[in-house]
């Protein structure tokens, strides 16, 4: 079962940005209560929700600013809250301000890892910086990709596909190592990257899976 809600906004002049961050924190919240609900009528034929209480809690938290092509402005801003916010509720945070690729790829893999070793835990993505969607030359599928800061020699898709991270990639790696809960998060603008050119909207995606009954929900804001 699947569920979408898509919120459409214009820029709200001089609090567009707290508008923004009150958004996501609000529906991490209302996740967070109605996934550690007891009651069994929230999660239909499941009975782990009071199992997720004791479960460990890890997070990757990517903030990329200063980009060698189209700096941004707030991410790393962003990405500090949302540590903070993550640390507060439990979770072991990988923080990783302003990350060139293969930093990312370490802290991805030290990600999984944690994963891994737990088996059943909550596991939570969090990214802000420039995102692109094209179609893989790899895997000949639509593929998101999360971009790192040296991002100038990024002109083809070929060069996507070996110095940036695949998104698709990264939830079927968590979908397969963690038999709990996994939540990613990405408020990642579109217009990133030399080659491609793309709307500067900006996409707040937030993808909830517990076990079997997936949650999409996602935010589309504008100018953010």
């Amino acid at each position: 079962m699947v569920r979408r809600l898509f919120l459409n906004h214009q820029r709200v002049k001089g609090s567009h940005r707290m508008y923004k961050n009150f958004l996501i924190l609000t529906f991490i919240n209302l996740f967070f209560s109605f996934s550690l609900a007891e009651s069994t009528n929230v999660v239909p034929n499941f009975d782990h929700t009071s199992a997720l209480r004791d479960y460990k809690r890890f997070a990757l938290v990517i903030g990329n600013k200063n980009y060698e092509y189209r700096p941004l402005t707030n991410p790393i801003k962003d990405a500090k809250a949302m540590k903070a916010f993550l640390e507060a509720r439990g979770f072991k945070v990988i923080y990783v301000p302003d990350a060139n690729f293969v930093t990312m790829k370490a802290k991805k893999e030290a990600f999984l890892t944690h994963l891994a070793e737990a088996k059943k835990s909550i596991a939570f993505v969090y990214y802000s910086g420039h995102g692109t969607q094209e179609i893989s030359r790899e895997t000949r599928k639509l593929t998101n990709y999360l971009i790192p800061i040296d991002n100038k020699r990024l002109k083809t898709i070929t060069r996507l596909d070996n110095y940036s991270l695949s998104l698709n990639e990264m939830l079927g790696d968590m979908d397969e190592l963690n038999h709990g809960l996994n939540i990613v998060l990405m408020d990642a603008c579109r217009d990133g990257l030399p080659a491609f050119t793309k709307s500067a909207t900006r996409a707040i995606l937030l993808t909830l899976k517990y076990w079997l009954m997936p949650l999409l929900i996602s935010l589309h804001t504008s100018g953010l």
